[in-house]
């Protein structure tokens, strides 16, 4: 893959050592890889915005993956999430698109399939940055 993939970066907050490090091993060849268990050292990192992604584990023992979310889209709504779990449902799957996910994955990870939801998520991320800065500039022209 190309060398400017390597500047996004992706978060991956997870309460098990075992998801963290298979999720970067996928991914560190072409993207810059954080890992954590600590929710309130992740959401600030988060705030200071330099994360383009967040893989987040919806199921951990001191926290509720879907309220990460929320705060996460709160605080930061240009980042992309997309949730990590080892029991999919469907309605976890539309709560967390609710709060603004754009995506999930399950345990254990299927190379193709992390790629795919980054590749996804980044391109997304892209898109929304994008029109943002054409409304702004139509805004700044008032001609919106």
């Amino acid at each position: 893959m190309g060398g400017t993939l390597r500047s996004n970066k992706i978060l991956v907050i997870d309460d098990e050592e075992g998801p963290r490090q298979s999720l970067k091993m996928i991914l560190k060849d072409d993207y810059e890889v954080l890992t954590t268990d600590d929710v309130v050292k992740a959401l600030e990192m988060i705030v200071k915005g330099d994360i383009d992604i967040v893989a987040l584990d919806i199921k951990m023992p001191k926290t509720n993956g879907i309220e990460v979310l929320h705060n996460i889209k709160k605080t930061s709504p240009d980042v992309e999430v997309f949730l990590i779990t080892g029991f999919p449902s469907v309605s976890t799957a539309i709560e967390a698109i609710q709060y603004g996910a754009y995506d999930y994955v399950v345990k254990p990870f299927d190379k193709d399939a992390v790629l795919n939801v980054v590749r996804r998520g980044l391109n997304r991320r892209s898109q929304n940055m994008l029109e943002k800065e054409v409304l702004g500039d139509l805004r700044f022209l008032k001609l919106i």
